[in-house]
């Protein structure tokens, strides 16, 4: 959410009352990981969820920047939005869904230079977005004890 929606709704409870931004891009998630999960995860009974819906998880992210509402976002979506301070994540619990980047070749070409090349870039990526969950508490979906 963007700093300014972050004071009018501090609680992970006052988020029943919020604009929500459903983000429909993650559907293929089993078990599933949006807000009626988040809100089980925060044992805030979050009701019907019934807001502004998007079928494309970058749509959904600009909407939250245009301040239309709160998104339940991919990393990968947002991580550079929250680095310059455009949005942030309130609240310290987040899902883990299991879902990972792979890194696949044929068989006998992982070392020439230009796919090793590629994969240490990957890498080196994916690590710059650690530091945003150092320190979450990480709950995996399907498992809310």
């Amino acid at each position: 959410m963007t700093p300014k929606l972050a004071k009018q709704f501090p609680t992970p409870e006052s988020l029943t009352k919020a604009p929500l931004i459903i983000d429909h891009g993650i559907d293929f998630l089993d078990p599933p990981a949006g807000w009626t999960e988040w809100f089980a995860a925060m044992n805030v009974n979050g009701g019907q969820i019934h807001n502004v819906q998007f079928s494309q998880g970058d749509h959904a992210v600009d909407a939250a920047l245009a301040g239309a509402g709160v998104v339940f976002g991919r990393r990968a979506f947002v991580v550079n939005e929250i680095a310059e301070g455009r949005l942030i994540m309130p609240f310290k619990t987040t899902l883990g869904t299991g879902a990972r980047f792979r890194f696949l070749c044929t068989k006998g070409v992982e070392n020439q230079p230009k796919i090793k090349a590629f994969r240490e870039w990957m890498i080196a990526e994916i690590r710059k977005t650690a530091d945003l969950t150092a320190g979450l508490k990480i709950i995996p979906t399907g498992n809310r004890n």
